[in-house]
């Protein structure tokens, strides 16, 4: 479903989508989403880091890098093995109601969410974007939500 979603969007927009292993070459492309990768092996996240050094754009989402590809769970803070893919550490993460007026804010703009929630530590002072203070409460007030690795 969330795959789905990413899918949905960009060709929406006219955006020619390819679906692509992580064991695939990705040279080719010029952005690559990466959605919900949650089990993750050493030789695919190597892959990624050369492709965002050799100027490729990458765009991860929730729950990745929380266990190896045998489905055991790592011991580093998520998203583990791809923390310097993602510019950020996860510090919280939860389940989000219907019930959540649930919102992120960018450049002044207000996007709901649904689903599920990830509070982020940039590894740099600077976040693009922020948990609504309305939508989950006082003590995750304006908490970053999307960050960069700056590569």
């Amino acid at each position: 479903m969330h795959l789905q979603t990413y899918f949905d969007i960009l060709r929406a927009r006219g955006v020619p989508v390819d679906v692509a292993h992580p064991d695939d070459d990705l040279g080719a492309y010029d952005s690559v989403v990466a959605p919900t990768l949650y089990l993750v092996d050493d030789g695919w996240v190597a892959r990624l880091e050369s492709y965002v050094r050799d100027g490729g754009h990458l765009l991860v989402s929730i729950r990745m890098g929380c266990k190896d590809r045998y489905d055991r769970v790592y011991e580093t803070p998520r998203p583990g093995p791809m923390r310097s893919l993602v510019g950020a550490t996860v510090e919280e993460h939860e389940t989000v109601t219907d019930a959540l007026d649930t919102f992120v804010s960018y450049e002044g703009n207000h996007y709901n969410y649904r689903t599920w929630g990830e509070w982020l530590t940039p590894n740099r002072p600077e976040s693009w974007a922020r948990i609504g203070a309305e939508s989950v409460g006082a003590r995750r007030k304006s908490r970053p939500t999307m960050s960069a690795s700056g590569r």
